[in-house]
């Protein structure tokens, strides 16, 4: 597998964590390692799930070994994807 997209898909509480996963995961991504905690801004304990996709959406030209730019979308309840 060429990974070509990483996303990180986050929630405060279970449920915003698995529809952030889910969300990606119905996109073709899939889950790359085990998920971890990470503290917030504001203290928040979070749990995280990377997760990659092995081709380019066909709106953006494929990664060419670079660091892509890191945008946070948030669901209703404080979970998310950052891309």
């Amino acid at each position: 597998m060429r990974i070509t997209k990483y996303r990180t898909a986050y929630g405060v509480e279970p449920e915003a964590f698995d529809e952030a996963v889910n969300k990606l995961i119905g996109e073709g991504f899939q889950p790359y390692c085990s998920p971890y905690t990470l503290k917030g801004k504001a203290g928040t304990l979070m749990v995280c799930q990377a997760l990659v996709s092995d081709e380019a959406p066909a709106s953006e030209p494929e990664a060419q070994g670079g660091f892509a730019k890191i945008k946070l979308e948030r669901t209703r309840r404080s979970g998310g994807i950052g891309d």
